[in-house]
C-alpha cells in the first residue's frame, strides 16, 4: 500500500505503523494552524531504463516476506492522546469570550499547556 493510501486511511487501523501515525499527527497539527499541505503521487521508474536497472535489486528483495517489526499495544498511545486532548481543551478554554463562564474562569483563568501540543 502506498504512503498516500496509508495517510488517507482510518487512523485507528491496527496495522498503522508508528511512522505513519506520526506523519498523520504532524499533518493534522499543520492543518489546525491553517497551513495547506499538498501531497502528490509521482509515478515510478517504469519505462526509464537506468531507473529500472536501479530498481531491480529492490524488486527482488520486495518478494521476501519479513515478519512485522513490532506490534504496539494501544496503551502506548494513551499518553499521546491524553496530551493532545488536553491541548485541544486548553486551546478551546483559553479562546472563549471573556464573558463566557466568568465565575469559573475567575477560579481557573487558563488551562496550562504542558511542553507542546503536537502528537509526537
Amino acid at each position: 500500500m502506498s504512503l498516500l493510501q496509508f495517510l488517507t486511511s482510518n487512523p485507528f487501523n491496527s496495522k498503522l505503523s508508528p511512522l505513519v501515525f506520526q506523519i498523520k499527527s504532524y499533518l493534522y497539527s499543520l492543518n489546525q494552524s491553517n497551513r495547506l499541505i499538498q501531497l502528490l503521487w509521482v509515478p515510478g521508474h517504469i519505462g526509464i531504463y537506468g531507473n529500472e536497472m536501479a530498481d531491480s535489486p529492490e524488486k527482488s528483495s520486495s518478494n521476501i516476506i519479513l515478519p512485522p517489526l513490532a506490534t504496539l499495544p494501544w496503551t502506548n498511545f494513551t499518553p499521546l492522546l491524553r496530551r493532545y486532548i488536553t491541548c485541544l481543551w486548553a486551546n478551546y478554554w483559553n479562546n472563549l469570550p471573556a464573558h463566557f463562564a466568568s465565575k469559573y474562569k475567575s477560579i481557573v483563568p487558563s488551562i496550562s499547556k504542558k511542553k507542546n501540543c503536537f502528537l509526537i
